[in-house]
């Protein structure tokens, strides 16, 4: 069997995905679950931390050197036999307390630990890129990989052509299961015509047979298939995970296949481990990380890192994000909830040490919701990504009124009009959430003193 390799430049997102995750011991490959890989690195059964810690360093290391599998399973395997790490051993399950016989280290497994964690990798790293270059190549071609068997909703997906911004991808951006070498191609605008014109490759088609020696080239015939603009037709499932109790909901397809002579309506779904796109939920995660870190940092630089973000392509990206998923978003049901946790909160504002002890708040950093943001797209659609800049420095400079203990206004003179800020504290757990963000005028103001307690005057 040829050696897996992962041609091409590795992105520098793809090694930080490996090397930056927070290590996860389990029992069981469903103990570290769905989004939870975006953040950390899990082997089932590997229950030392620091055996752990060396498979991801040495994970980290072949991404970052280009290495194939065969030259990373030689030098890891060595270290995983010395330790303990291999064959068929006895263990005790920490959830059920039963002792049982437990597959360790293996070819195989080995095969698996290094496939699924550079394909989730370079994918993680691919998104990146695509939110980077997305007004240049505002599209997604899914592509099969080069496996000699696919899954048959895998091939029914190859050639969908959708936007960057599609909730589609949500559901179906690869990779898609163990195994899986599916992948993505970013279009441009010119290419969107031809592959509409022209269609694409077919990556099934039979190979070229050389006329001299009647044999296979080893090159696929030049075939080719007409794109599918119109997402694909799914429906979500509920998963029940075993070990945890949680329950997930799991995209499923329909697809007609040929059984028995007849034409049979067959239900397939994601494996419940793959679901979700990597790329925002690993997004999703560093938005958290990154607001933690803010709460225990330097007020000044906790600041200067916010006005970061809303200056970087991060802001629009969220922005971009939510808006794609507008409609779900306003729902209220459960994939609702779903797609906010995948899309994350964005730090958007601090309201100082004083004004926290004030509000009696065990943070200062205030954060803007994905639910939120669904509901000003429709309240305040007129705001913008430069709007949104404003609300850090309502809060920290800005009128602050108490309308109630969870409820707090903000008013703020600028370029000659008054923005305003609402914020509310979540008693349930320390946190301060932005409510809304508009545009006001002097009759505001006078009816928010009229109704509220003034905590701080404006200041210059």
């Amino acid at each position: 069997m040829a050696a897996a390799k992962f041609p091409g430049p590795v992105p520098r997102g793809a090694i930080d995905y490996i090397a930056h995750k927070d290590l996860r011991p389990g029992f069981h490959y469903q103990d570290v679950w769905g989004a939870e890989h975006a953040h950390g690195f899990t082997v089932a059964k590997m229950m030392k931390l620091d055996l752990l810690s060396d498979t991801q360093a040495s994970l980290a290391a072949a991404a970052a050197n280009g290495e194939t599998f065969r030259s990373w399973a030689q030098k890891i395997r060595p270290t995983l036999e010395k330790r303990g790490w291999w064959g068929v051993k006895q263990m005790v399950d920490p959830l059920t307390g039963k002792t049982q016989s437990v597959q360790l280290g293996s070819a195989r497994r080995l095969r698996t630990i290094f496939g699924s964690n550079m394909r989730a990798a370079r994918a993680a790293g691919q998104w990146q890129r695509i939110q980077r270059n997305k007004a240049t190549s505002p599209y997604l071609l899914y592509q099969l990989g080069p496996s000699i068997h696919h899954r048959p909703w895998h091939v029914a997906l190859a050639g969908t052509l959708l936007p960057v911004d599609d909730p589609t991808w949500d559901a179906i951006y690869p990779p898609k299961g163990y195994g899986c070498k599916c992948w993505v191609l970013a279009v441009t605008h010119s290419g969107h015509a031809r592959l509409q014109r022209d269609g694409y490759r077919d990556p099934l088609a039979p190979q070229q047979i050389d006329p001299k020696t009647g044999l296979p080239t080893g090159h696929l015939q030049k075939r080719m298939k007409s794109v599918n603009t119109k997402p694909p037709r799914f429906a979500y499932r509920d998963f029940v995970n075993k070990r945890t109790g949680a329950i997930q909901r799991v995209p499923a397809f329909i697809l007609r296949r040929l059984v028995d002579g007849r034409v049979t309506r067959v239900e397939t779904h994601i494996h419940p481990a793959w679901t979700g796109n990597v790329g925002k939920q690993r997004a999703a995660w560093l938005n958290r990380a990154l607001g933690d870190k803010l709460d225990a940092a330097d007020q000044q630089l906790a600041h200067a890192a916010v006005r970061t973000v809303a200056h970087s392509p991060l802001l629009d990206a969220y922005l971009a994000q939510v808006r794609a998923h507008v409609d779900i978003l306003r729902g209220g049901t459960a994939g609702a909830k779903q797609t906010a946790r995948a899309i994350g909160d964005l730090p958007i504002g601090f309201v100082g040490r004083s004004l926290q002890q004030a509000i009696g708040s065990e943070t200062q950093l205030v954060r803007l919701s994905p639910e939120t943001t669904a509901k000003q797209f429709s309240s305040h659609p007129d705001l913008s990504a430069t709007d949104y800049f404003r609300v850090d420095d309502t809060l920290s400079r800005g009128l602050v009124i108490e309308h109630d203990p969870t409820r707090w206004v903000f008013f703020r003179h600028a370029q000659g009009r008054i923005f305003k800020a609402v914020i509310k504290v979540v008693k349930t757990r320390p946190e301060l959430y932005l409510l809304s963000a508009q545009y006001a005028d002097e009759r505001e103001i006078s009816s928010e003193l009229r109704r509220g307690k003034e905590i701080r005057k404006e200041q210059k």
